[in-house]
């Protein structure tokens, strides 16, 4: 009798094979499959790397951009050009001409720019601001200067003279609830106007810096002018200036030593007026001085003969010269401070 080795049938791949096929195939394909499995694994391992060297980049992106985000919500000093020296501005949406005009008259002169950096100390985290006349330093944070430059509010240009805008509202607003001692003069312009720094004078910041106050030479030719004093003045401007009581005066101490003077200048239009007050300058050129009967003050950053050139703090970085004779038209007066 023949033995007959039983062959077992199975289906595989639409073929029906024996078992000794499907044996040799099985162990080719786990060959196969097992080869591929390495390989599989090599190539995710490679995959995990490169993804592993993805994510350390994502986290370096992302530590990066924490970085800039905080830099962004906490600014620093570093952020700000603070040098202690005032340099071109342009008024902002609030009504402190005379506190801008102040501090570029005072950068005209080197005795004024001596007490500005005198005033500003810059600390690690922090600006400070101290005002002698009332024994008061006053903290600026970092914070507080991009809201303030974001808000349209205040000054645009020179960092320095948002700062001093700055400080000079906080101490005006101590001074406007009482919680500094300050002069009358000083007590009545922190409570004029829509905020604490509005209304004011030259005499304001001279004081606020100094402890000392500023003189003033009233403009007896101003329409506003009709008292007999200012008559008398205009039909003897020489006997005026003799006896030391006129703009003329202040103009030849301003050009004779202007290292030891500093001054500015305010115009006002004729009670009720609704008009720009415009005058000429030396070249012929229309020049708006105030907007109707509103004041305004100008920085004098130097006299030359018959002229006087003046800086709007509307826009510092522009020099006008105008003669004294249209200039007397509409100007109120001169504030000036001697060293």
């Amino acid at each position: 009798m023949t033995n007959i080795t039983p062959v077992y049938l199975n289906y595989n791949d639409g073929n029906y094979v024996n078992s000794s096929q499907i044996s040799v195939k099985s162990a080719s394909i786990f060959d196969e499959i097992n080869e591929g499995d390495f390989k599989t694994e090599e190539k995710n391992d490679e995959i995990v790397s490169e993804n592993s060297s993805k994510s350390t980049n994502i986290d370096k992106i992302i530590n990066k951009n924490n970085s800039s985000n905080k830099h962004i919500n906490n600014p620093t000093v570093d952020e700000f050009n603070i040098d202690k020296k005032i340099d071109n501005s342009k008024q902002g949406n609030t009504g402190d001409c005379w506190l801008l005009a102040g501090l570029n008259s005072l950068s005209y002169s080197e005795n004024g720019r001596k007490m500005l950096e005198e005033a500003i100390t810059i600390k690690s985290d922090c600006f400070e601001v101290t005002f002698k006349g009332v024994n008061t330093t006053v903290t600026i944070t970092p914070q507080e200067m991009r809201e303030a430059k974001n808000s349209g509010k205040y000054s645009s240009g020179d960092d320095d003279v948002l700062l001093m805008e700055l400080a000079c509202e906080k101490v005006m607003d101590d001074v406007k609830l009482g919680r500094i001692s300050s002069p009358e003069f000083l007590t009545k312009d922190a409570k004029d106007g829509e905020t604490s720094i509005t209304a004011g004078s030259f005499n304001d910041l001279i004081y606020l810096l100094t402890g000392e106050e500023a003189s003033y030479q009233y403009n007896c030719y101003h329409p506003d002018y009709d008292d007999f004093a200012a008559g008398v003045q205009r039909i003897f401007p020489w006997l005026t200036k003799l006896l030391g009581n006129s703009m003329e005066n202040v103009y030849d101490k301003i050009e004779k030593n202007p290292e030891n003077i500093v001054a500015f200048i305010s115009f006002c239009g004729e009670e009720g007026s609704k008009e720009n007050i415009v005058i000429k300058d030396v070249d012929g050129n229309d020049v708006v001085l105030t907007h109707g009967d509103s004041g305004h003050a100008w920085s004098i950053k130097a006299v030359d003969g018959n002229n006087v050139i003046l800086v709007n703090p509307w826009n510092s970085s522009k020099e006008i010269v105008i003669s004294k004779s249209e200039i007397k038209k509409y100007a109120t007066g001169i504030n000036y401070y001697e060293w």
